[in-house]
């Protein structure tokens, strides 16, 4: 069991992006940012009676976010999500999102109990350590009461990011109902146009040159000018 759960975790992390994509992430930077400024929330004690507060309400919302997600569209919306991207699916990433807003705010949580229960124990005073033990033992707490609060504040970034991949999602599925495919970034259009008897032998060219992982979809239409009959091929291609 603990296997098939690690091999989970590193599949979640991966088709998040893993470390690059946590230290370029803006939400992650923004947080550090505003947890900077707040120095003086997180620097006295009782900070984490504002995460107890607030954070099992967006837990909530997370997991009813993600659910959304898994019944969002219909079957051919779905097959589209997993069929598009390059090395991770789409769908894998978007629901990656979700699950890395969920576990942040368990993060959080875990930590906002642990400093509220260590605080409160008899030895939080330091008194027993000598007075340089004890603002080495003071400074130790404010880093970690420091890097709790980021945790915090990133985790209420990562609502931001996790509620914009639901808008991703609903601005593709208008795209698709409308006939119009979406279109995600991993993906190209190709026109070519040629006379109808070498349109062939442009489609191979491109080929050998492009070399696509995989065509989507090819659209043709014929056009007369000036006496020929022109043909316009529209790729969309990986």
């Amino acid at each position: 069991m603990e296997a098939g759960t690690t091999r989970t975790e590193l599949s979640y992390w991966a088709a998040y992006g893993g470390w690059g994509a946590l230290f370029t992430s803006t939400y992650f930077w923004g947080s550090v940012g505003l947890t900077l400024v707040q120095f003086r929330a997180w620097m006295v004690p009782g900070w984490w009676d504002v995460v107890l507060q607030t954070l099992p309400n967006l837990v909530g919302f997370g997991l009813g976010g993600y659910a959304i997600l898994l019944s969002f569209g219909d079957d051919k919306f779905r097959a589209l999500l997993v069929k598009a991207g390059s090395k991770t699916p789409l769908f894998m990433k978007i629901s990656a999102t979700f699950v890395h807003f969920i576990v942040v705010q368990l993060l959080a949580l875990m930590f906002a109990l642990v400093c509220k229960n260590l605080y409160t124990a008899p030895l939080h005073s330091f008194e027993w350590l000598s007075r340089e033990e004890s603002r080495t033992g003071a400074v130790i707490a404010g880093c970690v009461w420091g890097l709790g609060y980021l945790v915090f504040v990133y985790s209420l970034a990562c609502a931001a990011a996790a509620t914009f991949a639901i808008y991703t999602c609903s601005r593709w599925l208008c795209s698709l109902n409308r006939g119009a495919e979406p279109a995600p970034a991993i993906r190209y259009v190709t026109v070519l146009t040629s006379e109808s008897g070498e349109v062939e032998d442009q489609v191979q060219i491109w080929l050998e040159n492009q070399q696509p992982t995989q065509i989507v979809s090819m659209t043709q239409s014929e056009s007369v000018r000036r006496g020929k009959t022109l043909v316009t091929l529209t790729i969309l291609w990986e």
